[in-house]
């Protein structure tokens, strides 16, 4: 065993000091922060959008729409047949220390048809990228994994928007394991590649025809970090651009607002006037939602249409709490469509073996880099004698 558990004990015993410590902390914040929220909810919606014009478009949270922003909202009634469909992707990433290079991607999604006696539809699609102007940037440099993962998101919306054109039973709630900003940790230094442009581009294309087909589209996001609304709380009380509750997040606000299946009010998010999202008209909202288990809070993000339409919001409200009913809080389709999507270390080795074989019967012969192969040496049991 390489960790000497006792040298650490000492530092294990402070860590569950301080644990104990923000967990009071926390709670001391949060009664603070819903006090706040109450009183900001009082004040002139309109007065709360100038003070955020006063940013000058340099700042991200939340804005208020026409609803109370202390407001909750009971479920609305479920319909009878529900249409869902959920897509997730997985991914292999660029070993530059591989013989070959390639990177992965693989898409699994599902279609649920509620109430009408028919087993779910499941499928799984990968793709193999190898050519070499798939595996660098503008720059040369080989493709990074932050690209390979907005790569993958534009699959995932992709494949929500083919399944909706291919399935016309409605209504369809369309659900993705995660937020709407496709930008979010990639548009970094001024630098777009051509790879995250033609991303950013098939991701919008794919909202669009989901918007034609009619789509309750939403992005399920489990345990949030997300401080949108503290950051307005923050900027409305003390004109602080910044969440003036270091280490509290929206999601603990709401764990103690929120009444099991009840959602939050709708808030518009409002991105820095350099994020793509915004220079495209690409307006995302979202809401809060009390799964109905335990401390499940999930921020639920959903386009603009969506929210114009009150039937396509309500249908997102009780689909998705259709679809955590027997899950614990998580929706099943999602969960399915993560199964059907991973990629195992078994089958990324068996992968790496079929490559191997095709290319020794062209009569190539591969080495991976001394780096690689020293470390597939010291993985390796090894037994020395005295």
């Amino acid at each position: 065993m390489s960790l000497d558990l006792l040298q650490v004990l000492p530092q294990v015993q402070e860590l569950g000091r301080d644990a104990v410590l923000r967990v009071k902390t926390k709670a001391d914040m949060t009664r603070d922060s819903l006090q706040v929220l109450h009183e900001i909810a009082e004040m002139d919606p309109h007065h709360l959008l100038d003070t955020v014009e006063r940013t000058a478009g340099q700042w991200r949270g939340a804005t208020p729409t026409t609803e109370r922003m202390d407001e909750t909202f009971p479920p609305p009634p479920m319909q009878p047949q529900l249409n869902v469909i959920g897509s997730d992707g997985s991914q292999i990433y660029v070993d530059r220390h591989s013989p070959f290079l390639y990177f992965l991607i693989n898409i699994g999604s599902i279609w649920i048809r509620y109430g009408s006696g028919s087993p779910p539809q499941t499928f799984s699609h990968p793709h193999i990228f190898h050519h070499e102007l798939q595996l660098r940037d503008d720059r040369g440099q080989l493709i990074s994994a932050a690209i390979i993962d907005k790569l993958r998101d534009a699959e995932e919306m992709h494949e929500l928007a083919n399944l909706a054109e291919r399935f016309s039973g409605k209504p369809i709630l369309a659900l993705l394991d995660n937020n709407l900003q496709m930008h979010n940790g990639v548009f970094l230094r001024n630098h777009v590649s051509t790879l995250l442009g033609n991303a950013f581009e098939r991701y919008q294309r794919s909202m669009d025809r989901l918007r034609k087909a009619g789509v309750a589209l939403a992005g399920f996001i489990d345990r949030s970090q997300s401080s949108d609304l503290l950051s307005l709380m923050s900027l409305a009380k003390w004109n602080e651009g910044d969440n003036r509750y270091p280490g509290l997040t929206d999601r603990d606000v709401f764990l103690n607002l929120l009444p099991p299946r009840h959602r939050s009010a709708i808030f518009q998010l409002h991105l820095p006037i350099n994020a793509p999202q915004q220079q495209r008209d690409r307006t995302i909202y979202f809401i809060y939602l009390n799964t109905g288990s335990g401390d499940q809070i999930a921020r639920i993000e959903v386009p603009e249409w969506v929210v114009m339409d009150p039937a396509l919001m309500e249908l997102v409200h009780a689909g998705i709490l259709t679809e955590c009913q027997a899950t614990n809080g998580f929706p099943y389709s999602l969960i399915r469509a993560h199964e059907l999507a991973v990629v195992t270390d078994r089958e990324r080795q068996a992968l790496d073996h079929w490559i191997t074989t095709i290319c020794l019967q062209h009569g190539l012969q591969l080495q991976p880099s001394q780096k690689a192969t020293t470390k597939r040496w010291l993985s390796r049991p090894r037994h020395h004698g005295l």
